[in-house]
């Protein structure tokens, strides 16, 4: 099945009436093209289907010490991080900056007080940086203690939903109710996008509350 036969399926499959109104619907919600897509595999942002399941969703961070460490990155341009990473992935960016290796990935997400919004970031370590770096920015992350919390093991059509539950559960659930607070500065994400293995590691710069003993 060639793209245009595979594209033409999916658009009159889901009710549109020609492969253009697919095309331009597709690109508006995900930033990239069906057939970026098609090659890349890439995981997208779905929508949770409606359950009835009353079983609550849990993470168990592991407190682990990490020593600094450098980025080469892109800053993301779009307001929804997923189509950012879309982007990233279907464009190859990554191997663009390795020289052509298969990597592990870095999300980097910092808040920014002068624009009231957080500022992100996508790329690799500087070891692995040995390909075409221009536009590319540096990042240091700073080492230290972190809450590192790996999602759970997911598939492909329920990675992102899956990461934004375990970023939801350290703030809102896991991180009152323990000992630590947030230490402010970076935050980062990792995987490796080619391993297929829909799981990815979370890292919170955290510090003891005040009071409880180191």
């Amino acid at each position: 099945m060639d793209n245009d036969e595979f594209i033409s399926e999916l658009a009159f499959q889901y009710g549109f009436n020609s492969k253009e109104n697919f095309i331009r619907a597709f690109k508006t919600e995900h930033h990239i093209l069906p057939t970026e897509y098609k090659t890349a595999e890439n995981s997208l942002k779905l929508y949770n289907k409606i359950t009835f399941d009353n079983t609550d969703f849990t993470v168990s961070p592991q407190i682990v010490t990490i020593e600094s460490f450098t980025l080469i990155t892109y800053k993301s341009d779009e307001a929804y991080t997923p189509r950012f990473w879309n982007r990233y992935n279907a464009k190859g960016l990554s191997k663009i900056l390795s020289g052509g290796k298969i990597v592990r990935d870095y999300g980097v997400c910092i808040w920014n007080d002068e624009t009231g919004k957080l500022d992100y970031y996508i790329g690799i370590k500087k070891d692995d940086a040995n390909g075409d770096l221009r536009g590319a920015h540096t990042l240091k992350i700073n080492g230290g203690l972190y809450a590192l919390v790996a999602t759970p093991p997911t598939e492909h059509s329920d990675f992102v939903n899956t990461i934004h539950e375990t970023w939801d559960y350290i703030f809102c659930i896991w991180l009152p109710q323990s000992e630590y607070r947030f230490a402010g500065g970076y935050q980062f994400e990792s995987y490796v996008e080619a391993s297929r293995i829909y799981s990815e590691d979370i890292c919170i710069p955290i510090i003891k509350n005040e009071g409880e003993a180191l």
